[in-house]
């Protein structure tokens, strides 16, 4: 069975919602099973290349202001990985990679994706209140 374009796209929402609430939730055995099948995910899209982006855009089926990308999954995957790790200095140089792919353009999945980062990098020991 051949899987459409949007479908890969659908499941990466769904995969980023659910890494979201487990990483919210420090359920750190979920987020592990999480990275392997977000990693396989962002392997199959990037596969997939600029078809899968061009299908949608054609359909109009996916509201862009709730796209989420591949990147939005991988620094899922890397924050996951710090937090189980305790790798704190992730966390600090991770800000300046987050404003990089984080439009400001309003889009949902950014927006999640700041705010679960602050929550988990507030309650790293040693942090500061900004």
């Amino acid at each position: 069975m051949c899987c459409q374009a949007e479908d890969y796209l659908t499941a990466l929402q769904f995969l980023y919602n659910g890494f979201i609430r487990a990483l919210a939730a420090k359920d750190l055995m979920r987020c592990l099973r999480l990275e392997q099948q977000g990693l396989h995910l962002v392997d199959k899209v990037k596969s997939l290349g600029a078809r899968v982006h061009e299908m949608v855009s054609d359909e109009g089926e996916l509201d862009a202001r709730q796209q989420v990308s591949t990147q939005h999954v991988e620094f899922l995957v890397n924050m996951s990985r710090a937090t189980r790790r305790r790798d704190w200095a992730w966390f600090e140089i991770a800000e300046s990679e987050l404003q990089k792919f984080c439009s400001g353009d309003g889009h949902q999945a950014d927006a999640v994706l700041q705010a679960v980062f602050l929550k988990i990098k507030k309650s790293l020991p040693g942090a500061s209140e900004s």
